[in-house]
């Protein structure tokens, strides 16, 4: 007596296993997409935090507003302007430098003896929070020493100015013509020995 095998029984096993086979990869394929996504997620946000931490240790709170800087022809001059400081925690502007052949220091006028004298200021310039500094003609000051070449009317320096919590800020400064009386420069224990003479600095009508 012969076997009869249906061809329709036959295929029925590996019709259901190539479905079973299908769902399987559709459910890993699924999976694999889902994985890919959130590690791209995590990868953007993880680059944006990177970015925005650069930004914020690049770019402070402090900001040098209304700059400008006293031409002159001789080998010092300085630098006036209104430092501004947007957040809740005082900073101290540490060190500043510029593009041209000089050296930057912080300076301030007291008077002595009658006379008004300009004096370096050790520690830096401490900048409230939320408050300001001015840095004007007769007080505070970035001092620019040793200057190699004239600094012309019109002429714009790049200054960048280095702060306490990290961040700095660039500014272009414009120079412009300023006269004023002549004070003393008073040279500090550890500057002993400088040759800067007298100084034509201070307040309004000062030449510096």
């Amino acid at each position: 007596m012969g076997h009869h095998i249906s061809f329709r029984s036959a295929i029925l096993p590996f019709s259901v296993a190539a479905a079973l086979s299908l769902t399987a990869c559709g459910a890993q394929d699924a999976q694999n997409a889902q994985n890919s996504a959130e590690s791209s997620a995590t990868t953007s946000a993880a680059e944006a935090g990177a970015e925005s931490g650069a930004d914020q240790a690049g770019e402070g709170a402090v900001t040098l507003e209304g700059a400008w800087v006293k031409a002159t022809d001789e080998d010092m001059t300085a630098i006036f302007g209104t430092l501004e400081n947007s957040s809740d925690a005082a900073v101290t502007l540490e060190s500043a430098e510029v593009d041209v052949d000089a050296d930057a220091e912080m300076h301030e006028v007291v008077q002595e003896a009658g006379s008004s004298v300009m004096k370096p200021v050790d520690g830096g310039l401490e900048i409230p929070a939320d408050g300001e500094l001015n840095l004007e003609p007769g007080g505070y000051h970035i001092m620019l020493v040793n200057l190699g070449e004239p600094i012309t009317p019109g002429q714009d320096l790049k200054l960048t100015l280095h702060f306490s919590d990290g961040s700095e800020s660039a500014t272009t400064v414009p120079a412009r013509a300023f006269e004023g009386a002549q004070e003393e420069y008073h040279a500090g224990d550890d500057e002993e020995g400088m040759d800067h003479g007298d100084m034509n600095h201070g307040s309004e009508g000062n030449d510096h």
